[in-house]
């Protein structure tokens, strides 16, 4: 539920920022990854946690691909 209505406001914030559909295409690829982990999490699995957890930063790089390309277009 978070999730979802993180990548939500993050399209809002895009669509005001006047960010091109490049953008979205970015958005959608970070959504997936979301989507990835909220699939795959072994909850009872430390390890397994921490790993989702720091796989944060492909989602921080997706999302700043995301609004680069969203410039350029």
């Amino acid at each position: 539920m978070f999730y979802g209505a993180a990548i939500t406001l993050f399209g809002i914030a895009g669509t005001l920022a006047g960010l091109s559909v490049w953008f979205y295409a970015g958005l959608a690829a970070a959504a997936c990854h979301f989507i990835w982990q909220a699939a795959t999490v072994d909850i009872k699995n430390q390890q397994d946690c921490l790993t989702k957890f720091k796989s944060n930063r492909y989602f921080g790089a997706l999302m700043l691909v995301a609004v680069l390309l969203g410039q350029v277009g």
